[in-house]
């Protein structure tokens, strides 16, 4: 598994190698690079592990500018309320259920087997549907076998 690193600067916020939560990794370094350019603090004195106490200490003393920075709430809950529906539900919940399932591995390997299946029978349902309404049509006469002119289309 990938480790995410996030370097705030004041230039440009980088990312590299993105894990599951890259969601809320991303918004913890906006966050955190919001508070470094408003405020000019130090570079290394906002981490993800003490952000909410800087953040609580900023505002109880600058209430109206903390108020007016836009900052998203980075919360993994109100991320996967978002967007938890069809392909965001196969690849962000349940993959970081796989992670927490015990020989993880393995159902990676699995959930990997289901998907490449998926999308064969995707592909196949996809031939057909066009092989069909071009043998009807009178395209391919319908003496030919079906696995020949599907070899040809793809």
């Amino acid at each position: 598994m990938y480790y995410w690193v996030c370097t705030y600067t004041r230039i440009k916020l980088e990312l590299l190698h993105e894990d599951i939560n890259y969601p809320l990794n991303k918004c913890f370094c906006r966050n955190i690079l919001t508070l470094l350019n408003t405020f000019d603090l130090p570079e290394g004195n906002v981490t993800e592990s003490n952000y909410d106490q800087v953040l609580h200490s900023l505002n109880g003393t600058y209430p109206e500018v903390i108020q007016g920075l836009n900052l998203k709430t980075c919360d993994l809950n109100s991320f996967l309320s978002e967007g938890v529906e069809g392909t965001g539900l196969a690849f962000i919940v349940f993959t970081e259920a796989i992670t927490k399932m015990p020989v993880s591995p393995v159902w990676s390997v699995l959930f990997f087997i289901m998907l490449f299946c998926l999308g064969l029978s995707s592909m196949f349902g996809n031939i057909e549907g066009v092989l069909v309404p071009l043998q009807d049509l009178g395209v391919f006469p319908k003496s030919w076998p079906k696995e020949a002119i599907a070899g040809e289309i793809r």
